[in-house]
């Protein structure tokens, strides 16, 4: 994986990512929706949309940016 600034490795989930961006924490895990895709959500708020992405690196742009 490259060093993204805002993507790391979940400490407690294996095989899946932590994401820090627009002020919450995401959580980034493959699911087979459309396709093998990344799939970002924040726990803690069910209101937020779920965002898709097919590298880790696209994934990293895409919280940094939108709302």
């Amino acid at each position: 994986m490259k060093n993204l600034h805002n993507v790391e490795p979940s400490g407690f989930h294996k095989g899946e990512y932590v994401g820090y961006g627009l002020g919450k924490v995401w959580r980034i895990r493959k699911t087979q929706f459309g396709g093998w895709k990344w799939a970002a959500h924040v726990p803690q708020e069910p209101a937020v949309a779920t965002r898709y992405a097919d590298t880790l690196e696209s994934m990293s742009s895409q919280i940094e940016k939108t709302s």
